[in-house]
């Protein structure tokens, strides 16, 4: 290459139809680079949303051969060359390609002024030297953000609904299949004889799930994956290995996951709801024996029974699987790890485990020594939003609930006709498992109306000042646990592996949508606060020169329309150094 690098890149989510596609974008890049005598280089990224890739500023030179598995992995390699100083310029259709997160954009932003990167959106340059363009470049950030939110919080709702009627959204379990009317589940006729044959051979024949397994591969049937197109990346060491999907055969773990899966035996979740199936592939009392079963497998040997503080609500920032402890023998390595770390295949390759009696200590000095967190949960505004979905949902169950009433009702008038039944027995079978059902959606009411309880705003202020002034060191393991609960919705851990070793800790509290958020280096004996994200009304106010820039492009033009002096929902994040947390060395709260 004799000329100077123009770096294309290209990006479409598939989440939209109206979206540019991959071929007209870099068609365009070219063009720009032909007129201005760049040579190019063209980055594109293909069903990838812009709100993922804050991983990909961790590239470095020694690094390449792990770049696909960054969460957008061309984008990961344009910013390695930029680092390397093999790119120019850099050119996009328009900036949501680059992102639409305004923490990437930050990242790329600054990456691009350090390294003296000419940035060019749709053939013109855009100055990010010039404080005014950038401060209008971060704006746009914002509403891109703000638009893939709106985006995510639409398409939700529909899934949601289609869950909570019965019908199916997204992968379908096997031995299933779509209704074509009714869009609900039923069984397809070449699986749903497979769920119910494993379901046989582990009560009937007391096979286990590995002999399971290999008596499915010796009569050749095709496992769930084997029926998909695609390709799985492994990696072993430092090399990769791809395997095609329609390669796979069955596995003891993939015969166990049918074994306890319950949408089986009629029902499945979305979330906290529980939901029927009207057409179960097994009978429910066999579903309930069989797991009763490898319940009772599991509790064999003399393995010591751990405690987890921080079980069922800390989650992993990457991927954003569970995180559960893992105690070892030797007392070394004992941490919070991803679950995804305790299978065959690493799914998440960037998060690392965090020290069990470092994090549970940092939380519960964080939660009922800190005399700052105290203040800021009793001002902070109540959750509407979630209020609001909880009444939607209150609502429905009513509806539900008032239906099987009269079910019932249409029950007791058939049994106590004058009229004889040639078979009684089965309208009593039924009206006994409509009576269960509404006991059931009574026990779902109660518990949403004890979480709307939660969240009013003086109850809930009395419950965290009662929660965090009762704490005492004498607190048994199963006391304490219900306190953080009480206070503590989630915990996200994220770590920042390059140059300096970093965890990144995000703590969202019951009832709020605020978060805290805490670095720690690899020892995590000293949690620094770096910000507190609180949502906020603010009015949109905009200056005679953004409005003037902004007044420049159709786009810039809706912006002012839309929300020029119009109050609108914000976050703000601020570290506060009084939420500090340092840790001494052998002074651990231990549970174990």
């Amino acid at each position: 290459m004799n000329n100077k690098v123009l770096a294309i890149y290209a990006r479409k989510s598939g989440s939209s139809p109206t979206d540019t596609s991959i071929e007209s974008q870099v068609e365009g890049g070219e063009k720009y680079a032909k007129e201005n005598h760049y040579d190019i280089i063209e980055y594109t990224d293909v069903m990838v949303s812009g709100t993922k890739g804050f991983d990909t500023f961790e590239v470095n030179g020694d690094k390449y051969n792990k770049l696909h598995y960054y969460e957008r992995p061309q984008f990961a390699l344009m910013i390695q060359d930029i680092k390397n100083g093999k790119v120019d310029a850099v050119w996009t259709y328009n900036q949501d390609r680059i992102e639409r997160n305004s923490n990437i954009w930050i990242m790329f932003s600054s990456l691009i002024v350090e390294m003296q990167i000419i940035y060019i959106v749709n053939n013109k340059i855009v100055d990010l030297n010039d404080i005014s363009t950038k401060m209008i470049s971060t704006i746009f950030s914002v509403f891109n953000e703000y638009y893939s939110l709106i985006t995510s919080l639409r398409v939700r709702p529909a899934h949601k609904k289609n869950a909570l009627s019965g019908r199916t959204h997204g992968v379908i379990a096997y031995g299933y299949m779509r209704d074509p009317i009714t869009g609900k589940y039923v069984q397809d006729p070449e699986e749903a004889p497979i769920v119910q044959e494993i379901f046989n051979y582990y009560i009937t024949n007391s096979l286990g799930a590995y002999l399971i397994s290999q008596k499915l591969n010796i009569k050749g049937i095709l496992c769930p994956y084997a029926k998909r197109k695609g390709e799985f990346k492994t990696k072993k060491n430092v090399y990769v290995q791809a395997r095609k999907k329609e390669d796979t055969t069955w596995s003891g773990s993939t015969v166990l996951g049918i074994l306890k899966n319950p949408i089986y035996k009629g029902y499945k979740y979305h979330g906290d709801v529980k939901i029927k199936i009207d057409d179960p592939i097994i009978d429910e009392a066999l579903w309930n024996k069989v797991n009763k079963a490898l319940k009772s497998k599991s509790k064999g040997g003399k393995n010591a029974k751990h405690k987890y503080l921080l079980s069922d609500i800390i989650f992993c920032g990457h991927c954003t699987n569970i995180m559960i402890g893992k105690m070892r023998k030797n007392g070394t390595d004992n941490a919070y790890k991803c679950s995804t770390k305790q299978r065959d295949v690493k799914i998440c390759t960037k998060s690392r485990g965090l020290s069990i009696p470092k994090l549970e200590t940092f939380i519960i000095k964080h939660l009922f020594e800190n005399v700052g967190l105290k203040e800021l949960l009793l001002s902070l505004p109540q959750d509407d939003d979630k209020i609001q979905t909880l009444k939607n949902e209150l609502k429905y169950h009513t509806n539900q609930l008032e239906d099987l009433k009269v079910k019932n009702d249409n029950f007791l008038s058939v049994i106590n006709s004058p009229k004889k039944l040639e078979d009684a027995s089965s309208i009593v079978q039924l009206l006994n498992k409509n009576t269960s059902n509404i006991e059931t959606k009574k026990s779902d009411i109660n518990a949403l109306n004890k979480q709307l309880e939660l969240l009013n705003k003086e109850k809930q202020k009395q419950h965290i000042r009662d929660t965090i002034e009762s704490y005492t060191t004498d607190y048994n393991f199963e006391t304490l646990q219900r306190a953080v609960r009480t206070l503590i919705e989630s915990i996200k851990i994220t770590y920042v592996g390059s140059t300096v070793k970093e965890y990144y800790i995000f703590i969202k509290y019951v009832g709020t949508s605020t978060v805290t958020q805490f670095k720690t280096d690899h020892k995590a004996l000293n949690f620094s606060c770096v910000g507190i994200q609180r949502k906020q009304q603010t009015k949109v106010i905009i200056d005679d020169v953004t409005r003037k820039h902004l007044s420049q492009t159709e786009t810039g033009k809706e912006m002012i329309t839309k929300y020029d002096e119009k109050e609108i929902d914000t976050f703000i994040s601020v570290g506060n150094e009084l939420f500090n947390i340092k840790l001494e060395k052998d002074s651990y709260i231990l549970f174990n």
